[in-house]
């Protein structure tokens, strides 16, 4: 992994008097990127609900990813450099890894462009890394390709990932009041990345795992809609000053990185039938709940530091 140094970082953790509401920062949108795929050959290609491949006739995005940078121990303003999506956004059904991953970003001069990055699983050149737990939906990529002359974005820190601790320290559990921004299909932008910010509550914190289509699994639960094209989005935490009825918290509000989009419950509900009798199977239709499932940050923050990417940061080159 070479040596990426750069001035535009974001860090969000900043405080304002307590009771001023303030809106999302505009900066976030510059670290969200959207996610393209390809196959060998740099066809466009999508991958349906089960992880099937899907042929398209051109460019489109399937998903949301985001910037986020780690320091380089004893290296000043030197920062390992990383984008975050979900692990379902990239694998087949057969857990295979799509061939080219494409991420698209904001020129300075004005208009996009998607920077294709071929992905290594193993090697010298390895540069998309996974949880140890395989039931962790991330993916963690080494973005080859951005260009602080020619692109316009910005990277998270990675002190804004929120810890378990950090859950009691804040006061964060049911009823916090969470966003996301990510892709909308329906308009993501011509001449630049235009990415959606929606809002909600944190609506459950459990220390159990989560049954996630048949699979156990770490999640944070949020009362939020979440559709095709937000996996991957950051998800954060915002603390305002009030947090508690009749305290004022110290530091008023405050922005952290909850975690990152995996998608919604699936709710079925039967189509009712104008007729007398009723026939087997019987018609359902999947319905979207309104309870979203969030990887929690430290499960990424597991990742950033695992044993092999601190080893890739302490390089030189």
């Amino acid at each position: 992994m070479r040596k990426l140094t750069f001035l535009i970082l974001l860090n969000l953790q900043f405080l304002v008097a307590a009771g001023n509401a303030i809106p999302v920062p505009p900066e976030i949108k510059k670290a969200v990127a959207f996610i393209y795929l390809f196959d060998n050959q740099s066809n466009p290609i999508a991958l349906d609900h089960k992880g099937n491949l899907l042929k398209l006739k051109q460019e489109s995005p399937v998903g949301t990813g985001f910037l986020i940078g780690v320091k380089r121990l004893g290296m000043e303003d030197s920062y390992g450099t990383y984008l975050v999506t979900n692990k379902h956004v990239l694998q087949k059904s057969d857990g295979s890894t799509i061939p080219i991953l494409g991420f698209r970003v904001n020129l300075i001069k004005g208009g996009v462009e998607i920077i294709k990055v071929p992905l290594v699983e193993k090697g010298d050149k390895k540069n998309i890394f996974f949880h140890n737990d395989p039931s962790v939906d991330l993916a963690v990529i080494i973005p080859k390709g951005l260009d602080l002359t020619k692109h316009d974005f910005k990277f998270m820190l990675d002190d804004l990932l929120t810890s378990k601790e950090d859950l009691t320290r804040l006061e964060v559990g049911e009823g916090t009041d969470v966003f996301f921004v990510g892709l909308f299909g329906s308009h993501f932008g011509q001449q630049k990345n235009t990415p959606v910010v929606r809002f909600g509550k944190l609506a459950e914190v459990t220390d159990e795992k989560v049954n996630w289509n048949g699979v156990m699994t770490d999640l944070y639960l949020l009362e939020a809609t979440s559709i095709g094209g937000h996996s991957g989005s950051p998800v954060f935490f915002y603390l305002e000053g009030f947090r508690r009825p009749g305290v004022i918290t110290a530091g008023g509000q405050v922005f952290k990185l909850a975690g990152v989009m995996q998608g919604y419950f699936n709710e079925l509900s039967e189509i009712q039938m104008f007729q007398p009798t009723q026939v087997t199977p019987i018609p359902v239709a999947v319905l979207n709940s309104g309870i979203s499932a969030i990887v929690p940050a430290y499960k990424l923050h597991e990742i950033l530091f695992s044993d092999e990417l601190k080893a890739l940061r302490s390089k030189k080159t």
